[in-house]
This record gives structure tokens, C-alpha cells and sequence, in this order.
């Protein structure tokens, strides 16, 4: 932690108080000039919705490791958060949703990704990639995005790697402190 946090050796008090460390994070970013843009898949259909459709909760729900309550509190949150942009992205094949990427840009040229999650089915077919790109080219580029990052958890290896194979670099590394269950 940085020297100027206050209070000091927090972590160390809230270690005594029976608190844990859980969900390791890590923050990747890159400048959008530096994102080599990659042949997009051609197959899949991509969607760009300005509020969070239904069908994009719906996804997120069932191959996500967030439950359908957690899903009804993000999306009230992500409705009434006044953010200056944000965009939802579907990719679909055959009617069939399989994938979904999120994008928030701040008024300093931020882009936030979050929420970039594959069918299973359909992972290692440049879905994810392609979700990316197509936010970078279609969305990002002309909302005049400087700079783009995301979060991952610190054990999720396959989506780092994808992330580093893309150029980004990590930021900094977090993460959150809960109380263990008394005994």
C-alpha cells in the first residue's frame, strides 16, 4: 500500500479483528493506439446498446459467477450512475447470444471494460478479441478514448494472458478485506 494511507497498518488491524483477504485483482491497461487491432470474426453479429438489455443480465446470469439478484442490483446501479458514456455489447450467432462486453468512458478519455465474458462453447474463436476490437474501432476511437483498462481477478490466468497478448500491461494489483465467518 502507499505510505499516505490512513490509518496505518490497517491491514495488519483488520487481520487481528478475524478480517481476510479475498478477491485478488489486478488492473490491466494500454493506450488505445497501442491495441493491435486483429481480423474480427466475421461470423458473429455485434450489438451496441446504450443501457444494459435485459438479454445482457440474462447471459451474465447464467455463465457468470454472479447470481440473477446480483444481476438485478448491477443493472439498478448501472442505470442510475450518471456515467458521461457507457455502451453494452452483444455478440450473437445464429440468434443465440455469446458474448457480452461492457464499456464505460469517463470524461478523461477512460475506457472501462468490464463484464467481457464468452459461451463457454465458444471460447478460443476470437470472440473476446473480436468484442474488443470492435469496441475499440466502432465505439471508442470515436468517442475519443485515450487510454483503455480493465480489472481481472489475479487466478483468472487464461483472461491475463488473452489481455497481455493484446499488449496491455498491468496497472496495479488490489484487494478487498471481509470478515471471517466466527466459529
Amino acid at each position: 500500500m502507499s505510505e499516505y494511507y490512513e490509518p496505518k497498518n490497517l491491514e495488519d488491524k483488520l487481520t487481528k479483528r478475524g478480517y481476510q483477504k479475498y478477491a485478488l485483482t489486478t488492473a490491466l491497461g494500454l493506450e488505445i493506439d497501442k491495441i493491435p487491432l486483429t481480423r474480427t470474426n466475421s461470423e458473429v453479429g455485434f450489438f451496441f446498446y446504450d443501457s444494459r438489455v435485459e438479454e445482457f443480465s440474462h447471459f451474465l446470469e447464467k455463465f457468470s459467477k454472479r447470481t440473477k439478484a446480483k444481476q438485478i442490483i448491477i443493472n439498478e446501479i448501472t442505470q442510475r450512475i450518471i456515467i458521461p458514456k457507457k455502451c453494452f455489447l452483444v455478440a450473437n450467432l445464429h440468434e443465440e447470444i455469446i458474448g457480452t462486453l461492457m464499456g464505460v468512458l469517463n470524461s478523461q478519455g477512460f475506457l472501462y471494460i468490464g463484464d467481457v465474458l464468452v459461451h463457454p462453447q465458444f471460447r478460443r474463436q476470437n470472440i473476446a478479441t473480436s468484442m474488443l476490437n470492435k469496441l475499440v474501432v466502432d465505439w471508442g476511437l470515436s468517442n475519443k478514448t485515450k487510454y483503455v483498462w480493465l480489472q481481472i481477478e489475479k487466478d483468472n490466468y487464461k483472461a491475463q494472458n488473452l489481455y497481455q497478448k493484446l499488449g496491455m500491461k498491468i496497472i496495479y494489483s488490489y484487494y478487498y478485506m471481509k470478515k471471517s465467518p466466527s466459529k
